[in-house]
């Protein structure tokens, strides 16, 4: 997953996306090429650069890869997505029980 580009939300809501260079045993983080996406209702997502950047472990509240090239250049969060690994989960829960 090193050198993969990731998306990162921390605790106060941020979302993060950036390439990952670094991690710990803690699971702090260094991001590289990074920049943060800000949502809003009027002027849809803006991006706001934030180069080189690294993320106490204790302060991210999900880290995940940015596989799709459309995600990657739109929105991760985009409802499509969200509906497809929300589909996706609850095929696993019915095949786990």
């Amino acid at each position: 997953m090193v050198d993969a580009r990731v998306s990162v939300i921390t605790n106060d809501g941020r979302h993060i996306v950036g390439v990952l260079r670094g991690f710990d045993q803690v699971v702090n983080v260094i991001l590289e090429d990074c920049h943060e996406r800000v949502y809003s209702t009027t002027s849809g997502v803006e991006h706001a650069p934030l180069g080189l950047y690294m993320i106490r472990g204790d302060n991210m509240c999900v880290l995940c890869s940015c596989v799709r090239r459309s995600c990657v250049r739109r929105s991760c969060v985009r409802r499509s997505c969200v509906r497809r690994r929300a589909a996706r989960i609850r095929n696993r829960r019915r095949l786990r029980d």
